[in-house]
């Protein structure tokens, strides 16, 4: 998916790729399946971050019911994002699921908080 919404952003006219991921958004938030749902949203989001569209792809990541795929599209969009913007995006991955998940991004975005969680769990 994420590569098809690549090559249509870079072959298309921009408002007919905005319409493809319109009409994708559309199917995706109509199927009855929880998890096939969530699915489809996760790969949206992805496409929407390999194109640049990180408001679009925030938006979706906040649609997804399964916090560990909503955990790392909210980590794929900080690692695109600026910094305030990213940290507030890591904040929402450590609250929706493991801290793991996140931990490659939150140290690039801020080492402080990584030293500090490990100096509490070592000290405990």
């Amino acid at each position: 998916m994420t590569e098809v919404l690549k090559a249509a952003g870079a072959a298309a006219p921009p408002a007919w790729a905005r319409r493809l991921m319109d009409q994708a958004e559309d199917t995706a938030r109509s199927n009855p399946l929880p998890v096939q749902r969530a699915n489809a949203l996760a790969w949206l989001a992805e496409g929407a971050v390999a194109v640049g569209d990180l408001d679009r792809a925030e938006a979706l990541a906040l649609e997804i019911s399964h916090t560990g795929w909503q955990a790392q599209r909210f980590v794929l969009v900080a690692e695109s994002a600026a910094p305030d913007r990213a940290r507030r995006l890591l904040a929402l991955a450590l609250r929706a699921a493991s801290w793991s998940l996140s931990l490659k991004a939150l140290a690039r975005v801020e080492p402080a908080a990584v030293s500090a969680a490990v100096d509490d769990l070592w000290t405990g």
